[in-house]
């Protein structure tokens, strides 16, 4: 009970700088967003760089696992 005042004086303080940074709180979130929506054509860049990779590797791996599952059928798993 005797530490209510300065409990509550902490508090309203608090509270005070919470509100006082809502216009810097509401400014980030913009620049965040604006920031996002600029990535976007490099993020699907990326995206879609990675997955023609993947196909132009797609045979490359169905020839690697043909021999190995051919390897491990002759010679066993310890070739």
């Amino acid at each position: 009970m005797e530490d209510f005042p300065d409990d509550a004086a902490r508090w309203t303080g608090k509270k005070v700088g919470e509100i006082e940074d809502i216009p810097e709180d509401i400014e980030n979130k913009w620049d965040n967003a604006v920031e996002d929506v600029e990535d976007v054509p490099d993020d699907v860049a990326g995206w879609v760089g990675r997955r023609v990779g993947g196909a132009e590797r797609f045979g490359d791996n169905i020839a690697d696992s043909y021999h190995e599952g051919r390897d491990d059928a002759r010679y066993g798993d310890d070739y």
